[in-house]
């Protein structure tokens, strides 16, 4: 199971890199701070959602050891990479793939979920990324076969963490 949920995690991280590149590498950079009323603009976006990992890692008490705010599409590309590579180190230790909390009665925060976490999160912005790119006229996107969703539902949804030490 340990090796499962890893596998998971990884691959819904990388997943969430190739589904923005999809959406974002041929977005006019002319609307990348442009504001539709209240909306946060599509590099606010970005930012919100690049910088999620690195507020999960902060609530966990393990920072990254590089600033996970973004500038540019670019640097989102770039941080996002940093971020999974990052991923990648910690869960080759099996200690990462599972934390609990002191009284060791409920899991919290473990690498994985905060990936999967992150995926899911970065998933609902990129629909509303997907809704801008309807109001701008860009063409349809074609995700094709290369965006593997992968293993997403072959976890239950409540994992026994106990099963998993």
């Amino acid at each position: 199971m340990k090796e499962k949920l890893k596998t998971q995690a990884v691959q819904s991280f990388e997943n969430l890199i190739k589904y923005y590149h999809v959406i974002m590498d041929d977005f006019p950079e002319d609307k990348l701070e442009e504001r539709l009323g209240n909306a946060l603009s599509p590099l606010e976006l970005l930012q919100h959602v690049g910088g999620t990992p690195g507020w999960w890692m902060k609530r966990r008490g393990t920072r990254f050891d590089f600033s996970s705010s973004i500038k540019s599409r670019d640097h989102f590309f770039e941080v996002l990479n940093m971020q999974l590579n990052a991923f990648k180190t910690m869960l080759e230790d099996p200690k990462e793939l599972y934390w609990k909390s002191k009284d060791e009665s409920k899991p919290q925060l473990s690498i994985p979920w905060i990936m999967i976490r992150s995926y899911y999160h970065a998933i609902h912005h990129g629909a509303m990324l997907i809704h801008y790119r309807h109001i701008y006229g860009l063409p349809p996107l074609n995700f094709g076969d290369d965006l593997d969703w992968g293993m997403l539902v072959d976890l239950p949804g409540d994992l026994f963490y106990s099963d998993l030490q």
